[in-house]
């Protein structure tokens, strides 16, 4: 009898430092997204099962072959938003120099 509640105790013990399931699942899909991110298409590779399908409301349905493939055009497209943004910004910029400067109608 003693040797079951030893047993239990122990699988109680090793239930309750198993890693939380949800914490695991971040973990994951964090690690994918950083390599995403960084075009890190070995990585990405490593992450994903062979028979992952990735669906998205920009490409639809993909492979991680596809996934990859596509990485350059994900790249094209961040460095487009960032000199987009970087334009708004100049603009904004300008507009303030020349309302405090009193260049304007008038």
């Amino acid at each position: 009898m003693r040797y079951l509640l030893v047993l239990l105790f122990l699988l109680n013990a090793s239930l309750a430092l198993a890693a939380d399931p949800a914490k695991e699942v971040k973990a994951a899909a964090d690690a994918l997204n950083e390599a995403f991110e960084k075009h890190d298409a070995k990585t990405i590779r490593a992450l994903m099962t062979p028979d992952h399908l990735a669906i998205t409301p920009y490409a639809g349905k993909q492979r991680v072959k596809d996934q990859i493939r596509t990485l350059p055009v994900l790249l094209g497209e961040r460095r487009a938003r960032l000199w987009a943004m970087a334009l708004i910004v100049l603009q904004f910029l300008v507009l303030v120099v020349l309302v405090l400067g009193g260049v304007g109608p008038g």
